[in-house]
C-alpha cells in the first residue's frame, strides 16, 4: 500500500515534502492527508490564476484575448487572487486596459478591488445562444452589474433574462471605462501603473 500511495502523489505532483505519509499511527495518517490536501488546494488556487493570466508580477496585466466562456475558470482566478491576498497580506493590481467581456468581464466583477482600469478598457456583458435555438441562462455577474444592464437596457429581456442574448459580440451593451469609474465599478489605474505597461 506504501508503493502504491507514493506513485499515486507523484502522478499529482505533490511535493516531496508533503509525501512524507506516516503509517505508524492513524493520527500520522491524518496529517499526511491534511499536508496533502492543503498542498492539492495551493497548487489548484495558483493554476488557476495562471491559466487565465499566466506568470505575472505585480501590476499584472490582463491578456487582450481574455473573451471565452468559461465562467468557472474566471470565478477560480478572481478566487484565488482574494484567497493569496488574504494569506499572504500583499495587494496585488490587475490592470485591464483592453476590450473585456465573457470571463474577463466576469473576473473583473467579483475581484473588483483588485482591478484597475486603463483608458481602453471597454466591458461587455450579454448572455449567449446555441445553435439548436437553446439559450444558455444569464451569467453570473454581481447585482451591481445586472442593476446596470436592466437600467441600460430599459428592463429585462423577454423571458425574464437581465442580459440580452447576442450573436455577435459588436451587439453587446458596453461600459466604458470612464463610465465604469464614475459609477464606482472599478477605480482608474494610477499614472505609475500605467507607465509600467
Amino acid at each position: 500500500m506504501r508503493t502504491w500511495l507514493a506513485v499515486f502523489l507523484a502522478l499529482l505532483c505533490i511535493p516531496a515534502e508533503a509525501q512524507d505519509v506516516k503509517f505508524d499511527s492513524k493520527a500520522g495518517v491524518l496529517e499526511s492527508i491534511r499536508r496533502v490536501a492543503l498542498s492539492a488546494r495551493d497548487r489548484t488556487a495558483d493554476a488557476a490564476f495562471t491559466s487565465m493570466f499566466g506568470h505575472c508580477g505585480n501590476p499584472c496585466v490582463m491578456p487582450a484575448d481574455s473573451h471565452m466562456l468559461l465562467w468557472a475558470r474566471a470565478i477560480a482566478a478572481a478566487v484565488a487572487l482574494k484567497s493569496e491576498t488574504a494569506k499572504t497580506g500583499v495587494e496585488k493590481t490587475v490592470v485591464i486596459n483592453v476590450p473585456c467581456r465573457g470571463e474577463c468581464a466576469l473576473f473583473a466583477d467579483i475581484a473588483f478591488e483588485h482591478v484597475c482600469l486603463g483608458p481602453k478598457a471597454e466591458f461587455k456583458f450579454f448572455r449567449v445562444g446555441g445553435n439548436d435555438k437553446g439559450y444558455f441562462p444569464d451569467p453570473p455577474f454581481s447585482k451591481r452589474v445586472g442593476d446596470w444592464m436592466v437600467r441600460k437596457m430599459g428592463g429585462k429581456q423577454e423571458g425574464g433574462f437581465v442580459y440580452p442574448l447576442i450573436r455577435d459580440i459588436k451587439d453587446a451593451p458596453t461600459m466604458g471605462s470612464e463610465e465604469a469609474v464614475r459609477l464606482g465599478f472599478w477605480k482608474a489605474c494610477s499614472l505609475e501603473i500605467l507607465a509600467k505597461l
